[in-house]
Order: C-alpha cells, then structure tokens, then sequence
C-alpha cells in the first residue's frame, strides 16, 4: 500500500485490499484525497498534500482558515464579549489530536457520523460574525478532538456493514465505534491549558466538544479536563447510575448526557436532492401537509435504551419470525431491530417507549 495505508482482509475468506491513511486514496493508496484535515479544500487558500493544507501566505491553520493572531496588551484585564455569540477554534497540532486511524482502524466515517466533520466545515465558512480569530473577545471556545478516530476500530469478522450470511452477535457489533474518546479529549485540553488561560479561567465551562460515536459521551471518564465540558452528542441518554451500558460508562449522577449543559445535535444527512424538492414542493401546497401524512401508516419513533437489561445473555440483532415466547432470535437481518427477541415480549413494550413518538 505504498507506505500509506494497511492491508487487511475483508472479512472471513474475502480478498485482501488496502485501507489508505487519511490524505490518500485508491487501489495501492497512491492518489492524493481530501482529508479532515483540508476542510472545504483549504478555503482556496492553499492545496491539500498528503491530507494536509498547505496555505499560501499570510493564511494558516486547519483549513488555511486563520489569518490573523492576538495577545493581550501588556497589563490589561480582558473580558469575552457578551452581546452577541463569539466562538473561538483552537488550531491543535496533528501531533496532539488529529485525523488519524486509530489501531490500523478505517480512515472513512461512515455518513451518520460525520457531522463532527461537516460541524467544522460549516464553522470555518461562517461569515455571520460567530467565529472570531481573536480568543480574548470569544464567550465559546471549540475543542476539535477528532475524538471519533480514537473510538473506532474495524469491524470484526462478521464484515464491515455488510451481511455475512449468519447472525450478526453483539461483541462483533460494537467493535464499530464504542471506544472510550477520554485519551484524545484529554491531549486536547491539555494543549490548549498550556497554550492560552481560557481553560483555566472557567474550568472549561464555556469549552465544548463534538462527540458523535454511537454512544457519545457515555464513556468520557470523569477527570478536571472533562468534567465541565460541554458535549456536543446525537445520543442523549441521560439516567441515574447506568449500570447496563458496561463498566466504561462511569458518571451516576446523569450517564452520558446532562441537561442544561449539553445539547443534541442532529447527525448530518446527506439529502437526496430530487426526493427532498418533491417533498418540499408539496409541503408549500395548501393542505399539502395534510396530503402527506395521511399517506403514512407506520408510527416511527426512539425508544433510548429501552431493552438493555433484559437482553437474555446471546442477545443477537435480528427481526423476530414467530410468536412464540422463546428468547431465540432468527438470523434476519431485515428491519433489524436492537434487542427484539420475540413479538409478543416486544409488542408488551411497545406502548411504554422513554422518549416520545413520533410520526414519520
């Protein structure tokens, strides 16, 4: 793989082919490739090489964004700026967080995960006055830990999101991306402790992180540079003493997410273009709204971890195919649905979701 990648397996009897480190790309790794760390292509400002933006004079930083730098007047006592939301970025090394597979891990993030990534796009284009290159006017402050790289690893013999023709058991699932993220979070706010007094000033609780792993922030483990974080998740969970999620998950107090603190984002969605005009197109029809909801026949919603701890101990993830009572679970893989052993024990579970239905 030319040096830039690995070679592995693509499952059990598969053939071999190479997972190319971030920056490059195709059969042997020898094509060059956007990567996390040339966000919206460098801004036009420079050239991605090697997964690396090299910026054209005067700019710098992730994304060639950064064109200016601050320090306080000698003396003076500098206060954020309240009117009006000011973040600032800190540009942390690759050295100390970055892009990189973790363990010879996949380099790609799969769809669902990567609002962390199109988050910092998004922030680096804004022109609104949000984004601030000066730190000392800023009352928000963004830690980008690329803490996803250091949670997923591959998938384990049963393929990577693919069917393999068998069952798919729970330890081979979450091999995906359920690691504990602490390591990277910690490099990150050490970095920017040592660098700039704005950590320290508040105990981080105007610094925030994006976590979008499956789980979050469940498994950041309770330390000075974590504990007053503000986390950026897609999975809210929050609960007293979560003793169902494994030993990683180690606050009692509210789990993997605490209100008033953190915030739920959306998980980014790559729209299919044709079918969202269609749908917006009758939506702004009179009784356009109405015209679509009556063509729905299935109550979609999310039920958190309902479930968990009465997972019988071979719990596999799978459609149930009879109504018997039994806690064998058929190998379908359509309309797959986490811990639904058997219809009758989860139709009895239906109407007592923890989070409210939705249509859809």
């Amino acid at each position: 793989c030319k040096d830039r990648g690995v070679c592995r397996q693509d499952g059990e009897g598969g053939a071999a082919k190479c997972v190319c480190h971030p920056g490059f790309q195709g059969d042997d790794c020898s094509q060059p490739a956007p990567s996390a760390l040339c966000p919206n292509d460098c801004a036009g400002r420079g050239k991605c090489v090697g997964g690396f933006c090299q910026c054209e004079p005067p700019y710098w930083g992730i994304g060639c964004a950064r064109a200016k730098a601050f320090e306080p007047v000698q003396g003076s006592v500098h206060h954020p700026y309240y009117p009006s939301l000011k973040v600032y970025m800190y540009d942390i090394p690759m050295s100390v967080v970055g892009p990189q597979p973790f363990d010879d891990g996949d380099a790609d993030v799969f769809v669902i995960y990567q609002a962390f990534q199109r988050f910092m796009e998004m922030f680096l284009r804004d022109t609104s006055g949000v984004r601030t290159e000066n730190p000392y006017e800023a009352n928000l402050f963004y830690i980008p830990t690329f803490a996803f790289y250091a949670t997923c690893g591959f998938w384990k013999a049963t393929g990577r999101g693919e069917k393999r023709g068998r069952q798919w058991d729970l330890p081979d699932m979450l091999a995906a991306n359920l690691g504990d993220p602490t390591a990277a979070v910690v490099r990150a706010v050490d970095w920017a402790s040592s660098k700039f007094p704005f950590f320290a000033r508040s105990k981080g609780k105007d610094h925030f992180v994006v976590l979008t792993s499956d789980r979050g922030a469940c498994y950041l483990q309770p330390a000075p540079q974590t504990e007053n974080l503000i986390r950026l998740v897609h999975f809210g969970l929050e609960r007293f003493n979560i003793s169902d999620m494994g030993p990683l998950v180690q606050n009692k107090e509210y789990g993997c997410f605490k209100s008033g603190r953190d915030v739920v984002m959306a998980p980014f969605f790559k729209p299919k273009d044709v079918v969202i005009r269609e749908v917006h197109a009758q939506l702004e029809q009179a009784g356009g709204p109405e015209a679509l909801l009556a063509k729905k026949n299935v109550l979609f919603f999310f039920s958190g971890d309902v479930s968990r701890s009465w997972l019988p101990p071979t719990t596999v993830f799978a459609t149930p195919t009879t109504d018997d009572d039994s806690n064998s679970a058929p190998a379908s893989w359509e309309a797959m649905v986490e811990g639904r052993s058997n219809r009758r024990t989860w139709n009895a579970r239906l109407p007592c979701p923890s989070h409210c239905a939705v249509p859809q």
